[in-house]
């Protein structure tokens, strides 16, 4: 599955679980005007429990997707480094500076 393909589908999932989150919220409305309406009971719970089973199947395709981007984004600077030729340093015309005490007071 390419990277845009799993984007579009952890876009689709985030409207889907706001839109979960949004219908929570009014059955909330609702069970407050009747609290021991059971019907309404058994929605709320299992809602809660979609929300929660999306949020983590949300968060399982996202870490998937950065670690294949992380995975691929090492394989690339590992054969960028591979083609890289290190330069020894030039030490001719390198002067120190020499070290000036500092002095401070105190009160």
């Amino acid at each position: 599955m390419g990277s845009e393909e799993e984007r579009a589908l952890e876009n689709q999932l985030e409207i889907q679980l706001q839109e979960q989150k949004d219908l929570l919220s009014a059955l909330d409305d609702a069970l407050a005007v009747d609290p021991s309406n059971l019907e309404l009971l058994s929605v709320q719970e299992e809602l809660v429990q979609a929300i929660k089973d999306a949020e983590d199947g949300l968060l399982h395709l996202k870490r998937a997707r950065l670690l294949r981007e992380v995975d691929a984004g090492l394989h690339d600077s590992n054969s960028t480094a591979q083609n890289v030729k290190v330069e020894p340093l030039d030490q001719t015309g390198f002067k120190p500076e020499p070290l000036e005490e500092q002095s401070y007071s105190v009160g």
